[in-house]
């Protein structure tokens, strides 16, 4: 039995002993002295049940905002851990993408400066996008030193 209906029963019982009550201490329901002991007797009956049914409301009403409430917390919580994944997935791919960039300025090193000794106006372009991204997204010092090491080189027409 929920809490609003045990109070709507327990009004009716003080009102049904108040009525008892009235009627066996006997009068002329047609009395106006009769009809106020009625409504002393109604008035708090009425009061309890008003009480009641606003107490029970109050309560729903309360356990519906907690549980708005938990399910926004519980949203917000999982908006944060995706937007955590998505930022270890997004560091992942910086790091990859990096690592990608490093490995084509030691690539181009080792064909231009260990073994041509010169460099080409488009392979020296190409160099300088490569590692600006590198540098872009956090490249060290080693990119540096290998673009550096490409830019001293003589540039010449490479001739097939």
């Amino acid at each position: 039995m929920s809490r609003g209906t045990k109070t709507a029963v327990a009004a009716l019982a003080v009102f049904g002993a108040t009525m008892t009550l009235l009627v066996s201490i006997g009068g002329n329901p047609m009395e106006g002295e009769y009809l106020q002991k009625i409504a002393i007797a109604i008035a708090p009956t009425a009061v309890t049940l008003c009480g009641g049914w606003i107490a029970s409301i109050t309560k729903r009403m309360e356990e519906e905002e907690r549980r708005r409430e938990e399910r926004a917390e519980e949203e917000e919580r999982r908006r944060e851990e995706r937007a955590e994944k998505e930022a270890e997935k997004r560091e992942a791919e910086r790091m990859a993408l990096r690592a990608l960039l490093r490995n084509e300025l030691v690539r181009m090193h080792r064909e231009w400066v260990e073994q041509k000794g010169y460099i080409t106006l488009e392979a020296l372009e190409y160099a300088r996008q490569t590692y600006e991204a590198y540098h872009a997204i956090g490249g060290n010092g080693t990119g540096t030193k290998l673009f550096e090491d490409m830019e001293a080189l003589q540039i010449k027409e490479e001739r097939n």
